[in-house]
């Protein structure tokens, strides 16, 4: 208020001056009250000053838009089309479209909006409207709504025209009202929502869960893309199987996340906020990952403890195992002996060693969403790891036949076996036109060539460097050509 009452003072000067007072005087009080005031800093102040240097300014001291002007020498009075009826027709203004009106289907009879009349029969025609929302760049026209208004200013809906018509409106020959107002409807296109489920694998694969669980739009079941109409607000949400799968991420970000249990069975619920179309299509995406598994073995007694549940005990020589681990879960063992992690999703943990007294130990297993390329035997002083390898078998061969044993188990093409364990090939020549080459591989060989010249047998103890090579009888028998 104080400022206000200084910018009128010092205006009062401005504009008024004194008569009785030198203008020197009077350039002394107009300084001294704006500098007082401390308009001179003011940002619009400012603005107006630069304005009235450039010439922008009229001598009311309103701005110039001199794009009025260019659109007025466009389109000029002069460009007008004279018309003479007796009903009056008015258009109502569409902020958000630029549309021009004309009496031929050529456009070049423009209608002046601001005064015109029109008799029975008459058509009105517009131009393709142009959009000016700085919101949207998919706003366009929608309809025109013709209205009349009676005598006693009633007002009634009387048509609706397309936006692809032809023409806007053609006024009945039949028309006995006095005053037609065509209003221009401006309208956002429908929109899709398209939903995705997944998870990623352990090099960061998109991989689709289509099948997890269900969508909804406004608790209704979503079965495909949804079309939401412009404008109108929705809320979506995704259950799915939490007995399978845990929650990672949603984008866009939801406000809750919970499982409850429905028909003896857990089921996951992620809601997201209430929302309006912005972007066409809209996208709602959740990932899930299946439960992760480990399996630790201890050379001693030891307690464990997953998160902040009971403590389990666990015997020595025995193991423990967990199928549903997650992302962030934390496993805590104290023993006075060693863990050996025998199986599971090992590339997905970290660990952690700290003494505690009477030379217990304490580990802190972490499960985390990265996965480990490069995992070490050891991943501390008391935690070993026994490391998956995949290789691949070969039994095929142009001599004879070869086979793969783990156990009682064949082993054909890609495997995965645990680092250690023993593998068991045996081959026999079908092609007598062929032997065994001297200085057979491995005792067994040796031992078996007693009894048989056309069968050798060895055993393969899996190594870590053998992760994904090729295993076949080559590496193992010779075989040449007999002279």
């Amino acid at each position: 208020m104080k400022k206000q009452l200084l910018i009128m003072a010092a205006a009062s000067l401005l504009l008024g001056g004194c008569g009785n007072v030198k203008e020197e005087a009077r350039s002394f009080l107009e300084n001294e009250v704006t500098e007082k005031s401390g308009i001179k800093e003011d940002e619009d102040y400012v603005t107006y000053e630069s304005l009235a240097t450039e010439g922008k300014l009229d001598d009311n001291g309103f701005y110039i838009d001199e794009s009025l002007d260019e659109e007025t020498d466009e389109i000029s009075d002069d460009n007008y089309v004279e018309t003479n009826g007796n009903i009056h027709v008015t258009f109502a203004d569409n902020r958000y479209l630029d549309i021009k009106y004309y009496l031929d289907e050529n456009y070049t009879s423009v209608i002046d909006v601001n005064n015109f009349y029109l008799n029975p029969g008459d058509v009105i025609y517009a131009s393709n409207a142009e959009n000016l929302n700085p919101y949207s760049d998919d706003y366009h026209l929608y309809r025109f709504d013709i209205y009349s208004y009676g005598e006693d200013n009633s007002r009634e809906k009387i048509d609706v025209t397309d936006a692809t018509q032809k023409y806007v409106y053609q006024i009945p020959d039949t028309f006995t009202e006095t005053q037609i107002q065509i209003i221009p409807i401006g309208a956002y296109p429908d929109g899709d929502i398209m939903t995705y489920t997944y998870y990623e694998d352990d090099i960061a694969n998109k991989i689709s869960l289509s099948n997890a669980g269900t969508w909804y739009v406004d608790n209704e079941e979503m079965t495909d893309t949804k079309e939401i109409k412009p404008n109108e607000s929705f809320i979506m949400s995704y259950k799915y199987d939490a007995d399978n799968y845990f929650y990672v991420s949603s984008q866009p970000k939801c406000y809750n996340e919970e499982i409850s249990t429905e028909d003896e069975k857990n089921i996951g619920k992620v809601e997201f906020w209430e929302d309006k179309l912005s972007d066409n299509p809209m996208t709602y995406e959740v990932e899930l990952h299946p439960y992760l598994e480990l399996k630790i073995k201890f050379d001693k007694k030891a307690t464990v403890t997953l998160n902040d549940g009971e403590a389990q005990t666990v015997k020595k020589k025995k193991t423990w195992t967990s199928n549903k681990l997650k992302y962030g879960d934390k496993i805590v063992i104290e023993t006075k002996g060693s863990c050996e992690i025998l199986d599971g999703d090992y590339s997905h943990i970290t660990a952690s060693r700290d003494p505690l007294t009477d030379d217990n130990i304490r580990y802190t297993i972490t499960i985390g969403k990265e996965a480990a390329t490069n995992i070490d035997n050891k991943l501390v002083d008391g935690i070993s790891v026994i490391k998956d390898i995949t290789l691949i078998f070969d039994t095929t061969d142009p001599y004879g036949k070869c086979t793969f044993k783990s156990g009682k188990e064949n082993l054909s093409g890609e495997v995965t076996l645990k680092e250690g364990s023993e593998v068991k090939i045996t081959y026999k020549i079908t092609d007598s036109g062929y032997t065994f080459a001297e200085g057979r591989s491995g005792i067994t060989g040796k031992i078996k060539d007693v009894f048989s010249s056309d069968e050798r047998s060895d055993t393969i103890t899996i190594t870590e460097d053998m992760y994904g090579k090729v295993i076949s009888r080559k590496d193992f028998f010779e075989v040449i050509k007999k002279e």
